[in-house]
């Protein structure tokens, strides 16, 4: 099955920072959501552009890496804070790892490996509507601070303004075309992963992996449903309707099944070089090789 839409990439700096103090377990690898295969130079570079551009990529390479520092508060969540001087190592790998040029380079070469051209002609099209317009404008909103301001304000306040019944059917056929919680999830757990990996040179069991999924889960299920809600706020029931058409539409199925495939290959990539970067610290602190 086929998971879209644009939305996750938007919110997952929300989700990281909402479901972290529930992160306090090691995980092992995640199995991908996504598997497509590559079709080596198959767009100009105007289209990389477009597709980057829609997606909003270039937007959260601006903020990853304060967003996946969240990561460091959840391992310390559980109450084994790290040591000042590691923790300085810590977050400079991150800053490194997650440097927006270097995330953009990652990610312009996976859209470029694996961009189709007449799929990308639809769907930036369609993305391009004014419907999509608006749509991706409510979205990106949420990845400036004062986006992240209002949402913070829009949760401690969610009495105020609780979703009706037919708000929350859309969220629902919404999260059914996207599959937006395990997405993230899995984005999430990779890179608690390589952070532990990372700090103490060791893996984790299967048995480990499950708990943190089934820890995560509920919190993570819980964002993705209040960051739609808020993202869409200002939306009818009649235009969040045929917004969700357009995502069901089998070419924006395919564009974003491609752009969520390069994100979190991306994401798994930067996480590894912080986790080597990590050890490197950690093993001339010692004074030896890498474990």
């Amino acid at each position: 099955m086929e998971r879209t839409h644009p939305f996750f990439i938007r919110s997952i700096g929300f989700l990281i920072l909402a479901v972290s103090p529930c992160v306090s377990t090691p995980t092992a690898p995640a199995q991908s959501l996504v598997t497509i295969a590559p079709k080596p130079g198959a767009c100009e570079p105007a289209v990389v552009d477009e597709a980057m551009e829609v997606s909003s990529l270039p937007l959260f390479e601006a903020r990853a890496s304060d967003d996946v520092k969240n990561v460091v508060t959840a391992l310390e969540s559980g109450g084994r804070r790290l040591a000042p001087a590691i923790r300085a190592k810590v977050l400079q790998a991150f800053d490194q790892a997650f440097d927006p040029g270097a995330m953009d380079e990652e990610f312009r070469r996976g859209i470029r490996s694996h961009c189709e051209p007449k799929i990308f002609a639809v769907a930036l099209a369609r993305m391009k509507t004014p419907l999509g317009v608006k749509m991706r404008k409510l979205e990106d909103f949420m990845l400036t601070p004062q986006g992240r301001s209002a949402y913070l304000g829009y949760v401690r306040n969610m009495q105020l303004h609780p979703p009706t019944a037919q708000r929350e059917a859309l969220l629902d056929r919404m999260e059914n075309v996207e599959h937006a919680t395990d997405f993230l999830a899995d984005v999430n757990a990779e890179e608690a992963r390589a952070m532990y990996i990372g700090i103490s040179g060791k893996s984790a069991s299967d048995a480990e992996a499950q708990a943190l999924r089934e820890k995560i889960m509920p919190a993570m299920r819980q964002a993705v449903r209040t960051s739609a809600l808020f993202a869409y706020r200002n939306t009818s029931d009649d235009e969040l309707e045929q917004y969700i058409a357009m995502l069901e539409a089998a070419e924006m199925r395919r564009f974003q099944t491609i752009v969520k495939n390069v994100f979190e290959n991306g994401m798994i990539r930067r996480s590894e070089v912080a986790a080597a970067i990590i050890q490197q610290a950690a093993a001339g602190a010692r004074g030896g090789r890498p474990q």
